[in-house]
Order: C-alpha cells, then structure tokens, then sequence
C-alpha cells in the first residue's frame, strides 16, 4: 500500500478536514484522571457489549425454531473465512491509533484512507476465493454467500475513524449506544426475513443491517470530524512499521481463532453444514464472557496500559497487575456462571435439534479461558508497541492448533480436538509472558495462580455435571442439577468482589501475587 498514488487531500468543494481540539472530543482536563476514565469506560463496555449480546443471544433464540441448523453452519464457516481474510488486511489501525503519539488530521486522515483501501481490497479477495472454497467444502452455496458477507466488512471499512479516536480516548459511550442501536436494528431485520423467507439469506441480512448501521452513525461519533482521503508519508511509514508486524501477528492469529470452524467441516465430513450449526450455538453460547471481556481489554486495558507508557513507564507493572486482579476474578465468575446456565439455556430456550450445544460450550469453556489470559499478554506487549515478537508467539500458536486438531480428532474425536484448542493457546500464552517479562512487567505468576483456581472451579463443575443425577423429568433434572451449583457460584462471586474492591480501592503498588 505504500506505493499507492498519492490521493486528494481535500473533499469536494474544497473544505479542507481539520482535527483540531473545537471540533473533537473535550480535552482530557488534569483532573479527569486516567484511573476515572478507565473505570468509567470499563462500564459503560461492560453494559454496552452485554446489551448487544443480550439482544444478539435473543435473536439467536428466536431464529433457532424458525432456520434448520444448516444455515447456522454455513454461517460458521462463511464468517470464519471472512474473518481470516479481513485479518490478514488489517495493519492493525486501532492499536496504532491508540499507542501513537499523534493524533493530528494528517494522521487519521492517511489511517481513514488505508482503512478503505483495506475494504476494498479485502471484498475482491473474498470474490475470487468464493468459488474455489466453496468446491473444497463441497457447498456450491457458499460461491455467493462469501461475497455477500463481505459486502457487510466492505461498508463498514467507510467509517469514520472517531471510533478509533474515543477509544484512544477512553470515551466509549456514544459509541456503545450506536452499536447497540445497529444489533437491534439488524435483529430485526433477520428475525423479519426469515418469517418471509427462512434461509441461511436471513442472516445475511443482519451481518448486512449492522454494519451499514454503524457506519452511518460513526460519522456522528464526534460532532465536526471529518474525514477524507490523504497520504501523509510520515504517517503512513509510522502505521506500516508498527502495523507490519502486527499485520502479520493479526493474519496469523485470525487464523488460529478460525482454525476450529474451517478444520470441522473437513474432519466430520459428511453432513457437516448441520452438526457445525450445533457448535456454532455452543460457541456462541461461550463467547458471551470471552466477547465482553475481549472488548475491555481491546477497549479500556490496551488503551490504559498504552497511556500509562507514554506517561511513565515505571508504572506499567504495577498497572497490569492491577488491572489483572480486577478483570480475572470477573472472567471466572461470567465463565463458571455460563458453564452451570448453558444446560438450561440450550433445554428451555434453543430448538430441540440444539440439544447437544450445552455439552459443547461447557468444554469450550476452557480454551476460552486460556485464549483471554492470553490476550491480557498481547495487551500489554502490544503497548509497549512490540508487535514483532509477539508474531511468532501466534506462529507458534498456529502451528500447534493444526496439528493438534487432526492428531487429537483421529485419536480422541471431539474430546481431543477441545482438547488441542487449549494446547494452542498455552504454548502463545508461554511466549507472550517470556516477551513482557523482558520488559519488566511480570504476569506469568498471576497467569498460572488465577488459571489453577479457574480450573479448580471447572473440575468442580464438571464433577457436579457427572455426579449429580436427579431421578425427575428431563427439564426438572436440569434444573435440580444447576441448583447444585449455586453455593459454588456465590462463593466464586463473594471471591471475585473481594478481588475487585481491594484493587479498585487501592493506591499504592500491591504485591504481585494474585491471591
């Protein structure tokens, strides 16, 4: 992309795009401390992102009695394809935004440039690797449906970087409400087509309502920004010396997060499209801590830890230890929590022909866990803006994942293959922590403490999911069993908020230790 011609560097008319402090966000006053911006932007995430999965979760509900478990599995599959993609397009703009020490026109009017010329390159790779991959998987179907879902990350590639820019800033609240307007929006716009028409065309829809929502709205996010296309040198080396290696970290790693829908369909062969529109429901039903906690750590942690280096580098121990203490606790609690309700959900809420997903997200629990301690690692060594070395960690990551998976499916079927997910993310989690070690902020100690008491709390579980047999009717005995675990959740909740309170309240350095 460096060799591109240079492009306008005014809009129609000739208003010249400006970033100056009238016409963005409220400057930062010292007093608006970066502990109250966190704290503060950590909430309104927290809410925002559960609302948008708590309607994303009812939408799903509804559309799983009116569409046949194929078309969730060709979505599976259509979406991780798309994903791995767009991923090895991305030159990581957020990060880059966030950690650079500008935040001028010319800057984000080169990163808004390079942003749309990602999209459009991305829709023309998706066209022409539609009909080959849709002849590997033996689903002539999925030659217009790749394209079709990547026209929704085409339109969303035209949006204002202020997104970028109030996540730099810490100040996520308008962006929050625009996203949870687009969810119901595209809610709506599924739950409507898939009365009038019920096919896999439904879903499309939605992914196509969303993003063409948030796009719109993105322009509104901070009131007198503007944005047209630009190429400022500088800026550009800035972005593709600091995003190179995280490009490639980015493609590798959107791989691996893809790496379980695209190996299945091979592995099961046969009759893939429905039993992969059984593990898109356990995924999901998985995904809903590992989303909301992903986005506080992309959202408030990142952000926190790369302003704490630029302020001090000193501190940036003692703020990921912090930080570690607060959002670990939670991850078991929401983890643990969706362990014991996903048997019920998946009986009371979800189809019959979505039965066998509860067993499948209470295994994919663990991998889970492991993937997010992971990314609080990337986190930090993505502030201290090292994406080179954190590169081969996801090579590694890969490589494990690959193999692992076939060798694990062969010798213990779908108990090996969770089984492999975990392994992957343990040997990038290694790397990651011996990277930041180098850099003097020590996490390996709270990684291994915190993810033994984590695993203590699943084999509980499990165990209580195994031992505990009711005599009653299949409903009763589901939820005769998920009482069981009721002491257990509120012992981990009284835990998790002793953690948080003696970290939020705290103002010095505290030990390292995760007790």
């Amino acid at each position: 992309m460096s060799d591109s011609p240079t492009l306008p560097s005014q809009p129609p008319g000739g208003i010249e795009p400006t970033l100056s402090p009238s016409n963005t966000a409220a400057p930062v006053s010292p007093r608006d401390s970066l502990k109250s911006r966190a704290l503060r932007s950590s909430s309104v995430t927290l809410l925002a992102y559960g609302f948008d999965l708590v309607v994303r979760l009812g939408g799903n509900i509804i559309l799983s009695w009116l569409l046949a478990r194929d078309a969730f599995g060709l979505l599976s599959v259509v979406t991780a394809i798309n994903g791995v993609i767009l991923m090895f397009l991305d030159v990581g703009l957020q990060p880059n935004v966030v950690a650079a020490d500008r935040e001028d026109s010319r800057f984000m009017n080169t990163v808004w440039t390079i942003q749309v010329l990602q999209s459009i390159l991305f829709f023309l790779l998706t066209v022409i690797a539609a009909y080959p991959l849709s002849l590997m998987y033996d689903q002539p179907e999925l030659a217009y449906l790749i394209p079709a879902i990547a026209l929704a990350n085409f339109v969303f590639g035209f949006r204002s970087n202020a997104s970028l820019l109030v996540g730099r800033q810490l100040r996520v609240g308008r962006q929050a409400v625009y996203r949870g307007m687009s969810r119901i929006l595209a809610t709506e716009a599924m739950i409507l087509w898939a009365l009038i028409w019920p096919s896999v065309w439904a879903l499309v829809a939605g992914a196509v309502t969303f993003s063409l929502t948030r796009m719109l709205l993105s322009f509104s996010l901070l009131p007198g920004h503007r944005v047209w296309f630009d190429w400022d040198k500088d800026a550009a080396r800035s972005i593709f010396n600091f995003g190179g290696w995280l490009w490639l970290n980015s493609a590798v790693a959107g791989v691996s997060r893809a790496a379980d829908r695209m190996l299945l369909p091979v592995l099961i062969g046969a009759n893939w499209t429905s039993m992969l529109g059984v593990y898109h429901f356990g995924l999901m039903a998985c995904q809903i801590p590992l989303e909301v906690m992903r986005m506080q750590m992309q959202q408030v942690l990142f952000p926190v830890l790369a302003e704490t280096r630029r302020v001090s580098e000193e501190r940036l121990n003692y703020q990921v230890q912090r930080a570690l203490g607060i959002i670990f606790p939670l991850i078991m609690f929401a983890m643990y929590s969706v362990m014991v309700i996903a048997p019920v959900f998946f009986t009371f809420a979800l189809s019959e022909q979505y039965r066998e997903g509860a067993a499948i997200t209470q295994l994919l629990i663990i991998p889970a866990w492991f993937e997010l301690v992971y990314t609080s690692g990337s986190a930090v060594q993505m502030a201290l803006r090292d994406s080179k070395r954190l590169f081969f960690g996801s090579v590694l990551r890969i490589i494990v994942l690959f193999f692992g998976t076939i060798i694990c499916y062969k010798l213990f079927e779908f108990y090996g293959f969770i089984a492999a997910l975990a392994i992957g993310q343990i040997a990038a989690l290694v790397w990651v922590n011996i990277l930041v070690a180098r850099n003097g902020v020590h996490m390996m100690v709270p990684h291994i403490i915190y993810s033994a008491i984590f695993m203590a709390f699943v084999v509980i579980g499990h165990g209580i999911e195994h031992y505990a047999v009711f005599d009653l009717h299949e409903r009763l005995a589901v939820l005769a069993k998920a009482s069981v675990h009721l002491p257990v959740i509120a012992a981990l909740a009284v835990w998790a908020l002793i953690q948080v309170k003696k970290r939020v309240g705290s103002r010095k350095p505290v030990a390292k230790s995760a007790s």
